[in-house]
């Protein structure tokens, strides 16, 4: 069956104790709640969280169906490995994700959300890292949750889907998961569309806006 990859990725450094990481796990309770919620999810969806501060920790993935949010992280001083937990991201991708073949339909779009109040830390590593990703082709829908909007400019390199932390719902899960189901119907079978963090690279075809219902910081 087609897995549906949902990463939940999340800043657990010093600058996140008590509210912020509060504020990140409700809000991704949230967003596993809607998905036991929903049928296609629930045949399709499975999950993992990414933690990274000093270092970055990944649980295996679950379907949705028995998947239960941990207990809050526990929260260190030291950097934020941003960048770190972009390579975890893309080794899982490339170890996880199904690839559509003559011989299989592969994986729907994986997802991911990322919440963060601050930076990353290891600035020359998230480059690195986000060049990786986008020279790798991957089919990754990136959507960046910041608590913070002055400072989001690091990771316009990374996705252009960024989100007010405090004004993202988790109800607009599902649009984002029909929303990139409409990504992949119209263009799947279309070879000369390149996939990319920032949706798809093709001079004259644009993919449709996200959701609208939510606040994009530009």
């Amino acid at each position: 069956m087609r897995k549906q990859l949902v990463y939940l990725i999340a800043d657990t450094s010093g600058s996140m104790r008590g509210e912020p990481i509060k504020e990140v796990w409700n809000l991704y309770g949230g967003i596993i709640d809607v998905l036991k919620h929903d049928p296609f999810a629930l045949e399709t969806a499975y999950v993992s969280i990414i933690n990274y501060a000093c270092d970055v920790e990944m649980t295996p993935f679950r379907e949705i169906s028995s998947f239960e949010m941990p207990e809050l992280p526990h929260i260190t001083s030291g950097p934020k490995n941003c960048g770190q937990a972009l390579e975890k991201l893309l080794e899982s991708y490339k170890n996880d994700y199904v690839e559509e073949s003559p011989y299989q339909k592969g994986d729907w779009t994986p997802i991911v959300f990322l919440a963060t109040y601050g930076t990353p830390s290891d600035i020359a590593v998230f480059n690195h890292a986000v060049k990786k990703i986008k020279k790798s082709g991957s089919k990754l829908i990136i959507y960046l949750l910041h608590g913070d909007e002055k400072k989001t400019e690091p990771y316009h390199s990374l996705t252009e889907n960024i989100y007010s932390l405090k004004e993202f719902d988790a109800s607009f899960v599902k649009k984002i998961l029909l929303w990139s189901l409409d990504i992949e119907c119209e263009y799947i079978h279309d070879d000369s569309i390149e996939f990319s963090p920032e949706g798809v690279n093709n001079d004259s075809t644009e993919i449709p806006p996200p959701p609208p219902e939510v606040n994009i910081v530009l």
